[in-house]
């Protein structure tokens, strides 16, 4: 799977829909490339090694893609035939182009929300996000342990102890069409009370993978054991949720 997507991961690198196409008129070019004498010996292994991390990587691997990008371009440029790489330069500087608008719109979007770095969530969402955090800060006697599906930013912001809440291999979600990829209800309550967890953080963030599977095992603990979680806090928009956890005694 990691194969097939790397041809086609050129399309949220550049922000192009159509940038799937350009990954796969690429591939013979690079290839061509790879095997000519004249590339460096440390390039191709630099690559080779890359590539293995890559295709051995048990999730998305679109981040460890990025680093190498200008390198593979290089490649690509090295394996065109001199006769197309005027075709080629032009199509360079329409994606710089290209890059340089959305950008531009980026740093306007910046400006009006607020928000000085990329992420991959709206202002609204974040602001929501931000106000949990806020809560938790003020609200949670410090040695608290938070169980949260974005459990590495909760304990950046809060500085409180935060752990993922699921309890199997969340990456055959990913891979394979494994309907309890988090484990069971079961397994999520007893992951509560093995690890003295006292705030459950429900954040509704589209992009995160695992957000709807942690959602319906809080929905599913809510459903056989109400008496064991209560509402502490409910955003504005009544999505971004605090429960309390309440074990039993």
């Amino acid at each position: 799977m990691n194969l097939i997507s790397l041809p086609f991961s050129a399309t949220a690198l550049l922000d192009l829909k159509w940038g799937g196409i350009i990954g796969l008129i690429c591939v013979p070019f690079f290839l061509r490339a790879f095997h000519r004498p004249g590339l460096p010996i440390f390039v191709r292994c630099f690559l080779l090694f890359s590539g293995a991390v890559i295709l051995l990587w048990v999730w998305p691997p679109l981040r460890f893609i990025v680093p190498l990008f200008p390198l593979i371009l290089w490649a690509v440029w090295s394996g065109f035939p001199l006769t197309a790489r005027t075709l080629l330069l032009a199509a360079i500087w329409v994606l710089f182009l290209h890059a340089a608008g959305s950008s531009h719109g980026f740093s306007k979007q910046a400006l009006i929300s607020g928000l000085w770095c990329p992420v991959p969530t709206g202002p609204q969402e974040w602001h929501e996000f931000t106000r949990q955090l806020d809560w938790i800060r003020s609200k949670t006697p410090p040695d608290a342990v938070i169980q949260a599906n974005v459990d590495p930013t909760v304990y950046l912001y809060t500085n409180r102890h935060a752990i993922r809440g699921s309890y199997a291999n969340a990456s055959l979600a990913y891979y394979l069409d494994e309907p309890q990829p988090l484990g069971t209800a079961a397994q999520f309550r007893a992951s509560l009370i093995r690890n003295r967890v006292g705030y459950v953080l429900e954040s509704p963030w589209s992009w995160f993978l695992e957000t709807r599977m942690f959602t319906r095992l809080i929905e599913e603990n809510l459903r056989l054991h109400p008496e064991s979680m209560r509402v502490d806090y409910r955003s504005p928009s009544e999505k971004y949720l605090i429960y309390r956890f309440i074990a039993p005694e």
